[in-house]
């Protein structure tokens, strides 16, 4: 007869046991004995040592209150690589410090760059702090991972790992999580990076940022130094970059340069803000002249305006206007000493000293009549100094 297969004695089956008061499973059940509930199989029996503790971690009893702190193997194996979805949908991880002395801890939730960054500066703080060898310091702050996926990562190669510097390790970090390519982008996002209406410190500032991050977790795709500073040279705006190519700095270093940059940046804002005050204060003049009350010289030195009569309400009749001279008239003024502005016969002055011309008049239209010789005789017997032309 083949021999019966020994069952597998479970960590969780023997905490069970040792609870309820039970004897420890030490003999061979009939081959009619039921399953235990954490039961074992034959294949589980035989199946290789990493396998079987796999099996027997994940394969709980459905009854049993106790339950691990840390998540089963298997569930840490299905999210270790979870759909591009998930991730997606996942907040971002945020680093969590204490005190400098303490290990820092890294949450859950996905990693960018910035985090990661974050991340790197934090575990160099704790070593620095903390006083933690070269050769320790991994084991600490990558037991601080709490997301699960990098927990399953570190619990499979903890050895290795832990044997790795901690450039080594954030370099091997930052291949696990960040996405391919990610360097060659956020040194587009520097190089393309254009200064605009932005303050230049400002503008300096998240250059700088972005090249930090290059500098943690990717040293090959940062710039150095001069070549920032030749990058923000050339993407200056072109009030500031003409100031600067009119006036030259004499500092080489990219600290000195850019002190001297946001200066002159400084005063060419403070000279546009002074200009616009100047244009809204003289708008507001214009507009607050125009609801004055003009004065006299200004309404004479206005171009003539045509008046209109007013109409009344039931209609109107068109205006008429001033006839021209006949000749016969112009011949009867000249020989009764009249006046062809007021079209007075011997009116004692000629047109241009006639007081109609001084005050730009006429005479009215609706109650001119055609000049004749019986009202130029009239005028002459009733004017004291015309009896000569009078018959």
């Amino acid at each position: 007869m083949p021999s019966t297969p020994t069952p597998l004695l479970t960590r969780q089956e023997s905490r069970r046991r040792a609870e309820l008061g039970l004897p420890t499973l030490t003999t061979t059940p009939s081959p009619t004995t039921p399953r235990e509930p954490s039961g074992s199989t034959t294949a589980a029996a035989t199946a290789p040592p990493l396998l079987t503790a796999l099996l027997s971690d994940s394969e709980t009893d459905p009854d049993s209150s106790d339950s691990s702190d840390t998540p089963p193997i298997r569930q840490l194996l299905s999210l270790a690589k979870p759909s591009m979805d998930s991730l997606a949908s996942q907040p971002f991880a945020s680093v969590q410090v204490t005190k400098l002395k303490e290990c820092p801890t890294l949450t859950a939730g996905r990693l960018d760059p910035l985090v990661l960054q974050s991340w790197s500066l934090a575990c160099k703080r704790y070593q620095k702090h903390a006083a933690k060898t070269d050769a320790e310091i991994v084991s600490f702050v990558a037991d601080a991972m709490l997301e699960p996926r990098l927990i399953s990562w570190y619990q499979a190669g903890q050895a290795r790992i832990d044997k790795l510097t901690l450039d080594a390790y954030l370099a091997e970090l930052a291949q696990l999580v960040l996405e391919k390519n990610w360097a060659h982008k956020i040194r587009d996002s520097i190089i393309s990076s254009r200064q605009h209406n932005c303050p230049f410190m400002d503008w300096k500032i998240e250059v700088e940022n972005l090249n930090a991050i290059l500098k943690t977790s990717s040293p090959t795709h940062a710039l150095t130094n001069e070549g920032l500073k030749v990058q923000l040279e050339a993407n200056l705006n072109k009030e500031l970059k003409a100031s600067l190519l009119n006036d030259p700095v004499l500092s080489t270093t990219l600290a000195t340069w850019s002190i001297e940059a946001k200066e002159r940046d400084d005063c060419i804002r403070a000279e546009d803000a002074r200009t616009l005050r100047l244009i809204e204060a003289n708008a507001a003049a214009r507009a607050s002249k125009r609801t004055e009350r003009r004065d006299l010289l200004s309404r004479l030195s206005d171009p003539p305006r045509t008046s209109r009569t007013p109409t009344s309400e039931a209609g109107s009749t068109p205006r008429r206007n001033l006839p021209k001279l006949l000749d016969t008239e112009k011949a009867l003024l000249n020989t009764h000493d009249g006046c062809t502005r007021c079209r007075k016969f011997y009116a004692g002055h000629r047109s241009p000293n006639c007081p109609m011309t001084a005050a730009n008049t006429w005479p009215d239209a609706a109650s001119y009549v055609t000049l004749t010789e019986a009202a130029a005789l009239a005028r002459c017997r009733r004017h004291p100094f015309a009896t000569r032309h009078c018959c």
